[in-house]
């Protein structure tokens, strides 16, 4: 069982950075986009991804800081290594994806390949002789 702890000042201050971050996200970048979706949607779009990938990446970092600041084991989050069929399960499903990218890869390198010698030719049909 957990053990029950108060929070830290560490705690409360990534609180803080966590509230002030959503307040920013609301009252900033979602009128920002809104503002820029009226004049261009796509172009607007482009934009917010990479700004709340942003954020949530910087959120993240700021949690795992304070976890590791605070030496607290991962197994509260229960973020531990596999064991037993949980090990061997993972490792299928890594090595079936693995194989299936694999051979996608491979195809994708042929076609190519077939592509580059289908245009080599075709340009070397059209382009003009000399002698």
């Amino acid at each position: 069982m957990l053990q029950e702890r108060s929070l830290t000042a560490p705690d409360v201050l990534c609180l803080t950075l966590i509230a002030v971050e959503l307040l920013l996200d609301h009252f900033v970048v979602w009128r920002a986009f809104l503002r820029r979706s009226q004049a261009d949607p796509t172009r607007a779009r482009l934009w917010l991804y990479p700004v709340l990938i942003g954020e949530l990446w910087t959120l993240a970092a700021c949690v795992i800081s304070l976890w590791l600041y605070e030496g607290r084991p991962w197994a509260y989050l229960r973020l531990s290594a596999p064991h037993g069929w949980r090990l061997w399960i993972s490792l299928a499903l890594v090595a079936a994806l693995t194989a299936t990218l694999a051979a996608m890869i491979v195809r994708l390198a042929r076609l190519r390949r077939r592509r580059r010698v289908k245009m080599r030719s075709g340009a070397a049909a059209h382009a003009p002789h000399t002698g």
